[in-house]
């Protein structure tokens, strides 16, 4: 499912490379399937017992990171996550790959999608179903960029014109 990669010589279909995806809902070229005939199949090799392949049941948590990440942000750096996503799905044309986003947006935080479908004047739809509810585990302040306000704007300001200089002035 390498659209562009070197020696390419397909002119590939769709704006989607991915599957599963829902384009289809909006009339156009889904992009790829599986294909349950020609598609790739484990050798059924028995090795002590059957080949199975099987992920994890933490691979079913997908909401439990991005809300981790979501809450230990500092509140500046929250309103510019909830920005770049208004801006984002702003560029997005079709109604229903919206609706699904802000549906999943749910699952991490409500305010976080309450924020994104105020930014985008939308009405927010019902969160997606998850199949492994999501966790609240302990905030992480080493996610955060902001972490001592008070220092980094004394660091970032220079000296202040109430400053007291040490050395001579310099002369013009």
């Amino acid at each position: 499912m390498q659209r562009d990669g070197p020696m390419q010589m397909q002119a590939p279909k769709g704006r989607a490379n991915y599957e599963p995806n829902s384009l289809h809902l909006a009339g156009e070229i889904g992009g790829p399937r599986e294909h349950p005939e020609n598609g790739f199949r484990t050798y059924p090799a028995e090795e002590q017992g059957q080949k199975l392949r099987i992920r994890a049941e933490s691979f079913a948590d997908h909401y439990s990171q991005a809300r981790l990440f979501w809450r230990s942000m500092d509140p500046a750096e929250q309103a510019y996550i909830a920005s770049a996503f208004v801006f984002e799905l702003s560029k997005v044309s079709l109604e229903h790959i919206r609706r699904a986003m802000m549906a999943n947006l749910r699952n991490v935080d409500g305010e976080l999608a309450q924020r994104v479908a105020d930014g985008l004047a939308m009405k927010l739809p019902k969160a997606s179903a998850a199949k492994v509810a999501p966790i609240d585990m302990e905030l992480s302040p080493a996610l955060r960029i902001i972490r001592d306000r008070s220092r980094n704007t004394r660091s970032r300001a220079g000296p202040s014109a109430s400053s007291s200089r040490t050395g001579p002035t310099p002369s013009t």
